[in-house]
């Protein structure tokens, strides 16, 4: 059994540096599962999403304590379904930057969602 868990550790760890790198093109279709709460139909699709849930939920604990040319402040009460959708809108909404970096992309939604706010 900890082997079972030990594993599934290590590909959700492994899966989240993966989203990072890998471009808001080809991450949105997970990114958009998860923001309506469906992880998916296999391990492969729920690793990916946890890979985007990942990446969302660490930005949101850190956005306030980033440098000021990077940081953002999400409206008190704001969580991980929350941070998902306005990433997403982010996605949808500027489907020219959907080559770059997830990581730089969600950076921007959260700044143009947040910066300078609360």
């Amino acid at each position: 059994m900890r082997l079972i868990v030990g594993l599934l550790a290590a590909a959700l760890l492994s899966s989240a540096a993966q989203a990072q790198s890998q471009s808001g093109a080809s991450m949105l279709p997970s990114c958009r599962q998860m923001a309506t709460g469906n992880v998916g139909k296999s391990v492969t699709e729920a690793a990916r999403g946890g890979g985007c849930a990942g990446m969302v939920g660490t930005l949101l604990a850190v956005g306030p304590k980033l440098s000021d040319d990077m940081k953002f402040c999400p409206p008190p009460g704001s969580n991980l379904p929350l941070g998902l959708k306005v990433f997403v809108k982010f996605l949808e909404d500027h489907p020219d930057r959907q080559e770059e970096p997830t990581i730089t992309l969600a950076l921007a939604a959260f700044r143009e969602a947040w910066a300078g706010k609360n």
